[in-house]
């Protein structure tokens, strides 16, 4: 399978990258590595799933680097979700900077992040999507916020229950009784 990442044809190395994550025994795989980095950008969506399940030591940042670099969303909002299985705070940055990013997706991935590595940091980015125009990132924030517990977001949250998605209003009601205990 390693001779098919060298393939002239994508197909067969997004297809190698991808039978990777169906080998629940393998932790490192560097030969993998550089397909995150592929000029195809279904290889790269491949990998950028893919490499999340492994233990290589250079994964988050490579990670970290598709997140907020590469060029295909699709490979971004992948990378979010990869990263999401990386819980270390040393990705808290990168990750507050993918929360700019131009696709939803991207957005709502990180914030999924951010849920499982609260850091008083990102309280004033999460307080700031709870006002994009996406009910999903809305949604998502709300829940970070009440993960992070910090009284500074109540008042956002408070006006997050008027929000015309009703799932936005449960969200952040269940964030402001999380943050009252």
């Amino acid at each position: 399978m390693l001779s098919f990442f060298n393939s002239e044809h994508p197909q067969l190395r997004e297809a190698a990258v991808t039978t990777l994550s169906y080998l629940n025994q393998l932790q490192i795989c560097p030969p993998a590595l550089p397909l995150i980095s592929d000029r195809d950008d279904s290889v790269r969506r491949a990998a950028a799933l893919t490499l999340g399940h492994f233990a290589d030591a250079d994964i988050v940042d490579l990670l970290c680097n598709a997140l907020i670099n590469d060029t295909d969303w699709q490979v971004r909002r992948n990378a979010a979700k990869s990263l999401a299985l990386h819980t270390e705070p040393k990705i808290i940055p990168t990750v507050l900077i993918s929360l700019k990013d131009e696709h939803w997706q991207v957005r709502k991935f990180a914030i999924q992040i951010l849920q499982k590595i609260p850091d008083v940091q990102s309280l004033p980015a999460l307080i700031e999507a709870l006002t994009d125009e996406y009910s999903d990132v809305r949604k998502e924030a709300a829940i970070a916020l009440g993960n992070l517990g910090k009284i500074e977001a109540l008042n956002a949250l408070q006006q997050a229950i008027d929000d015309p998605d009703r799932e936005v209003s449960i969200y952040a009601q269940k964030a402001i009784q999380k943050i009252g205990e």
